[in-house]
């Protein structure tokens, strides 16, 4: 393996136990049970994943694909002439995106789940 496919391998694992962490924080604070907490709290899990894992490619780096979040850090404050707008435009974009979708698409999943259970009762 390249160095760049072990530095990525860490970031994600580092993502994923990040948002698994933040679920367990989340189910832990009694957010489940309704539908909107358990549709925000899966939109919340996701939008931390894609927070860590959003690539962007860096100039700086040689052309090579970095963590946006890292980009952003680094293009922002360690550098004396750091541009992070394109990072921290991506990182917006993104996790919007993907906290309205994982929203939207849980809030149905979760809406049919209690439907069907009430219908049992």
């Amino acid at each position: 393996m390249s160095v760049e496919e072990i530095s990525w391998t860490v970031v994600v694992v580092a993502g994923l136990v990040g948002a698994l962490c933040l679920n367990k924080l989340l189910l832990l604070l009694a957010l489940v049970g309704h539908r909107f907490l358990d549709s925000l709290r899966a939109a919340l899990v996701v939008s931390t994943l894609i927070l860590f894992i959003c690539p962007i490619q860096s100039e700086r780096a040689g052309g090579l694909w970095v963590p946006a979040l890292i980009e952003l850090i680094f293009e922002s404050s360690f550098q004396v002439d750091g541009r992070p707008a394109a990072s921290a435009a991506l990182l917006v974009m993104a996790v919007t995106a993907g906290f309205s979708l994982i929203f939207a698409l849980s809030w149905v999943l979760y809406g049919k789940r209690g439907s069907s259970e009430e219908g049992a009762t």
